[in-house]
């Protein structure tokens, strides 16, 4: 129990000083300011249609980095800002499916074009790094430039666009992907060794342990952008691990908790059991959408996933509160790990919320906390 202890106490202080060497606020690059403007209509198909719509049509966002919800649609936003040379629009969101954009002179005509997102080949990408980053000149025409997005993405859109220079956003994004893959490592070692524990000791629950653990760190490497940019660059169709590994988590979770804790007969083990079917029934739906092409029911059940993965993590924490009446030793190992992992949830959805200030630490919260 001691060198468990220190193991975690360990870990906790290697991941700390790790964020604050890697992704520490020192390092952050200034922003330029930049207004972001929204616009939600389906029927605008070209940055040149989106330019005639009235300004009374588009809605300035005070905060881009804010939620704008699932399903959205085809979204367009107006970029105002004064060009620089150096600098980047840097779009801090790796998992967005496709973002466009558009650089349109005074006359209306296309002066330049990026077609990115992760359902785009990693080749049409201006700069190689996990966020999307378009490149300012200065020599742009008009003294206020205007550059138009289209985004279109499965699920959640948002837009936390940043107006930074270049060679600071680019080792940023160095940095950002070093500390990632340190977690990334951590818990591909923890699967290993707990399927080398499941073997060694027949403990065969601990094989879903391990699967819940891959695809924690699968659904976190694509949020990040770490699989496309390394693994699969040419193909942005295997970019569906969220959609495919959050139904799995919840599959793995169930089953583990309900081998854990000898749930052999009760409403638990039929809560369980229930949880175990939807994660399948959730994926089978998924898949089947994906081959149909429906946007709006791709959108919907990624939706559900999210609720479904909420629903299982309260279960579990609920268990093991109740297990303390019956299986003390058990329950207290169970819930130390779940404390730590339902803390760094809860922070992350405050920082999701815009309560908690944008940092380091509460970028990588998630992270901290599964590793933990």
């Amino acid at each position: 129990k001691v060198l468990l202890i220190c193991s975690a106490v360990l870990i906790a202080v290697v991941s700390l000083c790790l964020n604050l060497a890697l992704g520490g606020s020192r390092d952050n690059p200034a922003h330029q300011p930049v207004q972001v403007w929204l616009l939600q209509d389906e029927a605008v198909q070209s940055p040149q249609q989106a330019r005639q719509i009235p300004a009374k049509h588009w809605q300035l966002l005070a905060d881009p980095t804010r939620q704008l919800g699932y399903g959205l649609g085809t979204l367009w936003f107006r970029l105002v800002f004064e060009p620089r040379d150096g600098y980047v629009l840097a779009l801090d969101a790796p998992f967005l499916d496709e973002v466009d954009f558009y650089l349109l002179t005074p006359d209306d005509q296309l002066l330049q074009q990026m077609q990115t997102g992760d359902q785009r080949p990693f080749a049409q990408r201006r700069l190689p790094a996990s966020s999307m980053m378009f490149p300012v000149q200065a020599s742009w025409q008009s003294a206020q430039a205007e550059v138009y997005v289209r985004m279109r993405n499965v699920g959640l859109s948002y837009l936390p666009i940043r107006y930074v220079e270049q060679e600071a956003a680019l080792k940023q994004a160095t940095r950002q992907q070093m500390l990632h893959s340190f977690f990334l490592g951590i818990l591909l070692f923890a699967a290993l060794l707990a399927v080398l524990l499941a073997t060694v000791t027949r403990q065969h629950s601990l094989h879903l342990f391990s699967g819940l653990l891959l695809c924690i760190a699968a659904v976190q490497a694509e949020l990040n952008g770490l699989p496309f940019q390394w693994l699969w660059p040419g193909s942005p169709g295997w970019n569906r691990l969220t959609e495919w590994c959050l139904p799995l988590a919840v599959l793995s979770c169930a089953g583990f908790v309900s081998s854990y804790f000898n749930l052999s007969t009760g409403w638990l083990r039929q809560l369980f059991r229930l949880l175990m079917f939807l994660s399948v029934v959730l994926l089978c739906a998924t898949q089947i959408s994906v081959l149909l092409e429906s946007y709006h029911w791709q959108s919907q059940l990624k939706q559900l996933a999210v609720f479904l993965m909420q629903a299982c993590v309260l279960a579990t924490l609920s268990t093991g509160l109740w297990m303390l009446k019956s299986q003390r030793r058990k329950a207290v190992l169970f819930l130390l790990p779940m404390s730590v992992l339902m803390l760094s949830v809860v922070l992350a959805a405050l920082r999701a919320l815009g309560i908690l200030p944008e940092s380091a630490f509460a970028r990588s919260v998630l992270e901290l906390g599964t590793t933990l």
